[in-house]
């Protein structure tokens, strides 16, 4: 999936383009902006103005048009990595000591160990590793958990999904499912240019990328979060 080392997956930094169709809406340009697998940068562009979510170690937050600002979940960023680079996703930390491996069963969503990573078409990953100020360690393990097909001739992954909360109702969660397509490889990475999400079994968006590179200018302003939210709606 990746000719770079662990050591560089955790350093390296990407910049793509491209567009986004939206809920089958007009394609809308996309610029996305990574370092390391738990730094991502999206800038959105809208008929009203740039949307940008960054995600940064576990914390995340959005900037909306009117530029409000606004706190992700804990339980959403927990488990976000590199969402549209499966190498820079949780598969990256595999061999951390805090990861766990199995095998999903047929619900998707209950963990069953026993499966080794190098030998499974499907398998789930999580993590019981996290700040001080992060849910505790079970919690935590469910929020992180994922799960990974891949193509049993490839090796590439071939669909992501995960379970996430409404950031605006902590009692509804819905099912995600990422189908990735046209891999190409870019400075050693492997990088999928076509991305459908879907919600709940719908199609949600299709992502569609122009270029890649692998660059050496992002810093640290680029995943700066805001000290103090204000919380409004997007």
């Amino acid at each position: 999936m990746s000719a770079l080392s662990a050591d560089q997956l955790q350093s390296v930094q990407t910049i793509a383009t491209g567009s986004i169709s939206i809920l089958g809406a007009a394609p809308q340009a996309i610029t996305l902006k990574t370092r390391g697998t738990s730094q991502t940068r999206i800038e959105l562009a809208t008929g009203k103005g740039t949307i940008t979510t960054i995600l940064n170690a576990d914390s995340g937050q959005r900037t909306s048009a009117d530029s409000k600002v606004r706190r992700l979940r804990e339980e959403n960023t927990l488990g976000q990595r590199v969402t549209h680079i499966p190498a820079l996703s949780l598969i990256a930390e595999a061999a951390d000591a805090a990861m766990e491996i199995g095998a999903p069963d047929s619900s998707k969503d209950s963990f069953a160990g026993g499966a080794a990573l190098s030998a499974a078409n499907s398998f789930v990953l999580s993590s019981a590793k996290g700040p001080g100020n992060a849910l505790d360690a079970a919690n935590r393990t469910a929020a992180t958990r994922a799960t990974f097909t891949l193509d049993p001739v490839t090796g590439l992954v071939t669909k992501l999904h995960y379970r996430q909360v409404a950031e605006n109702d902590s009692n509804y969660t819905f099912d995600v499912d990422v189908e990735y397509s046209d891999y190409r490889i870019i400075g050693g990475l492997v990088i999928p240019f076509k991305q459908r999400s879907y919600v709940n079994g719908k199609l949600e968006s299709e992502l569609l990328l122009s270029s890649a590179a692998i660059i050496t200018s992002l810093t640290d302003s680029d995943f700066a979060l805001v000290a103090e939210v204000n919380n409004a709606k997007n």
